[in-house]
């Protein structure tokens, strides 16, 4: 039986570490898609274990404008990250 995934759910593939040096994978985004009467999923994985308060304070610094959507797409994860520790430390969060 297959069990549906949901965002931050981990996820191991034990047969692809030899690969990637990594089995470990946190589910990011989930998207379905209806195209020509078929249903399917697409799932965006990241490698290593999520991080649920830096996943808060990125909605959160979304949400007040803190951070342009753009930004999410166009700048690396350690960039983001540098902008979430600005305005938490601004913010006292």
């Amino acid at each position: 039986m297959a069990v549906p995934l949901v965002r931050l759910d981990t996820v191991e593939f034990f047969f692809i570490s030899a690969k990637l040096q990594a089995s470990h994978f946190w589910v990011e985004d989930i998207r379905h898609i209806h195209e020509y009467g078929k249903v399917s999923a697409e799932v965006d994985l990241k490698g290593g274990f999520p991080n649920v308060y830096r996943e808060l304070l990125l909605s959160k610094a979304e949400f007040i404008h803190e951070i342009d959507f753009r930004d999410k797409y166009q700048l690396y994860d350690f960039q983001i990250d540098e902008k979430l520790r600005k305005y938490a430390i601004h913010e006292k969060l």
